[in-house]
């Protein structure tokens, strides 16, 4: 492993955030903590996922995660004045991040066209739904109506055959990362040739069917939903759960040995990953009878002794208190100012050493401060303070 890992990629870019949710704000997170100097544009009553979930003030869990380490400015773009200031940062810009439906930062006069005139060298990366294309295009898009359409609730279907939403808004999160992916090759290339800007497009619905690529040709090659090999998933014993994978036959033959079914295997008819795949209904009910008999620390020893992949299901708070967790410092405790418990971050892959951002941004919390840094002048934001253009005194309801 490099041992040089303060290296900070995207030190000295500014990255302008016209992004709500987590998709759009998880690309421009990223930026952050690899460096960038991140000012998110927000309405005066905020991004709304500062209200999703249980809020905290102005916070939510699902803000804090992925906005931390950005800088917060509060206007209302409607106003002109307001806008001219926003225009004039946009023209500073390395990279830019919108989440808006196609057409709605051009009336803003912030479309890539109209940024590109006056700022050539800028990444213009949005974000949407279902594209920019085709009749879908207006249509509003969340993870929930994404995981429905991409195949992804079929893809995950319960023992009676019915579609599962996942409990996570893992496309928005699968979004963000192919977005930062795209800005980072976008940069690449803007260095490597003739400093030109390029206008970048990630929607959900891409992002969702690259995600599960694997999935789709499967269902094409092979057509239905049948396990890749067996046993496979999620084995109950008798106090909780264990996941395991059993691929190959000498260790499938070193399960039923262990458990004291070596008739299972002097039979033949589970001989070959392909016949307990084609046997699946008759083998599993077996297996799941023997794990019953044990307890999940006696299972997991068991499975230990003959070296089969396997893992506890943790619930999340068994996960923050397992020793590996902590001995691979994968998350840390920390207080945010405005909310009461400590907060689990988790660190991010790769990140450079010391780069862990902490704080996330209340509501305008730095609308003075990164206007006057982004080149607006201080006459220019007193004005907008005045007029009210920038909620004044730009605190944090409650705060």
């Amino acid at each position: 492993m490099d041992s040089d890992t303060s290296f900070q990629a995207l030190q000295g870019l500014k990255v302008l955030e016209f992004s709500m949710g987590v998709a759009g704000p998880h690309a421009a997170f990223l930026c952050a903590q690899h460096g960038a100097d991140v000012v998110k544009i927000e309405p005066h009553h905020g991004d709304w996922c500062r209200t999703l979930g249980k809020p905290q003030g102005d916070l939510s869990a699902f803000f804090i995660t992925y906005n931390r380490g950005k800088r917060s400015v509060a206007v209302d773009m409607k106003d002109a004045r307001a806008l001219d200031a926003v225009r004039a940062m946009a023209q500073q810009a390395d990279i830019i991040i919108e989440a808006f439906r196609p057409g709605v930062m051009a009336r803003f006069g912030l479309d890539y066209e109209s940024v590109n005139a006056h700022n050539p060298g800028v990444i213009y990366l949005s974000v949407n739904g279902f594209g920019s294309e085709g009749p879908l295009v207006d249509a509003p898009a969340t993870d929930t109506i994404l995981q429905g359409f991409s195949g992804l609730m079929y893809s995950n279907r319960d023992a009676q055959g019915e579609p599962q939403r996942i409990d996570y808004v893992l496309i928005d999160v699968i979004t963000g990362l192919y977005g930062f992916q795209t800005l980072l090759t976008a940069l690449l290339g803007r260095n490597g040739r003739d400093g030109r800007g390029r206008h970048l497009e990630c929607s959900l619905l891409q992002s969702a069917m690259a995600f599960q690529a694997g999935k789709i040709m499967e269902d094409t090659v092979e057509g239905g939903k049948r396990p890749v090999y067996v046993p496979v998933g999620i084995f109950a014993a008798s106090d909780g759960r264990i996941s395991m994978s059993v691929r190959r036959d000498d260790d499938f033959n070193a399960l039923c040995n262990a458990l004291g079914r070596a008739d299972l295997v002097a039979g033949g008819e589970f001989a070959t990953a392909a016949m307990r795949v084609e046997r699946a209904d008759t083998l599993l009910p077996i297996l799941r009878a023997e794990f019953a008999k044990y307890s999940t620390e006696e299972l997991s020893a068991l499975l230990s002794s003959i070296d089969i992949l396997h893992a506890p299901v943790n619930t999340y708070a068994q996960l923050l208190s397992h020793e590996q967790t902590q001995a691979a410092k994968a998350f840390r405790w920390h207080r945010q100012e405005g909310v009461e418990k400590p907060l689990p971050l988790v660190e991010i892959p790769g990140s450079p050493a010391g780069m862990f951002l902490s704080h996330a941004p209340h509501i305008g919390e730095h609308t003075r401060e990164a206007m006057a840094d982004w080149g607006v002048s201080h006459d220019d934001i007193d004005a907008l303070f005045s007029c009210g253009a920038i909620p004044s005194p730009a605190n944090p309801p409650g705060a």
